[in-house]
């Protein structure tokens, strides 16, 4: 069932002919099977990273923006394309996002720009940052995207102090599923309920008591409580 499973994905992924989808399979896939739960955790970690640090170098104006359209460009002239557009429109968005840099624009759209002429808009938003940013500011961004990156930084430090040997099933895995999701969110808006149903069940991991197992039980040695009887007092005789 499962191998039919699989071979059905992959059908779905070659007929939908998405070059994102396609590089997120052949990055991920050898990750799940390759490395363990520890690993897959760390490799989260720098999914998560890289979705929290993108929105503010690319603020800053340090991101090679030109380079990555030249990279995609020798693979498909469309995708590159049609990245190139989304990088100017997120410039735009990004501009006027910085007019109201800590709270955002609020809701109605106000995010977006539009034509002075004649209303109509001026840029597409395809990233969720910058229609985070946009509409609630840093502090909405922070808010976001600080609640999706916090189950990933608990997991791991709940990995880090268990026994040698011992791991969380399953863990790794979905942390991996919730790092590249925040790491997609930078050029798709897609969030879906199941994302944060992923989250929670992380921090419910997270915060699960350790269970010790018979053979664990069997080799802790009890502590043995050595009574000492009370001597009385020897008494003393006349004679």
């Amino acid at each position: 069932k499962y191998l039919l499973a699989i071979f059905w994905l992959i059908l779905v992924i070659i007929a939908g002919k998405s070059l994102g989808s396609t590089g997120y399979v052949l990055v991920l896939v050898p990750v799940v099977f390759l490395f363990s739960e520890a690993g897959r955790i760390r490799i989260a970690l720098l999914f998560m990273a890289l979705a929290l640090i993108y929105p503010a170098l690319r603020n800053a104006g340090l991101i090679p923006l030109d380079d990555i359209v030249g990279f995609f460009n020798q693979f498909s002239a469309d995708r590159a394309q049609s990245l190139g557009f989304r990088f100017e429109n997120e410039e735009i968005l990004l501009q006027h996002a910085n007019e109201r840099r800590l709270f955002g624009w609020g809701g109605w759209g106000r995010y977006l720009v539009y034509s002075p002429w004649d209303g109509t808009q001026d840029a597409v938003a395809d990233g969720r940052w910058i229609f985070v940013f946009g509409s609630y500011g840093v502090f909405g961004f922070i808010a976001e995207f600080g609640l999706l990156a916090t189950p990933i930084l608990l997991i791991w430090m709940r990995h880090k102090r268990l026994p040698e040997g011992q791991s969380l099933t399953h863990a790794g895995t979905l942390a991996l599923m919730l790092g590249i999701t925040m790491f997609d969110l930078l050029v798709n808006a897609a969030i879906v309920p199941y994302i944060w149903l992923i989250a929670g069940a992380l921090i419910a991991a997270a915060e699960k008591p350790v269970k010790v197992t018979r053979r664990a039980a069997r080799e802790v040695k009890p502590s043995v409580l050595e009574i000492t009887p009370v001597q009385e007092p020897e008494r003393r005789t006349i004679i």
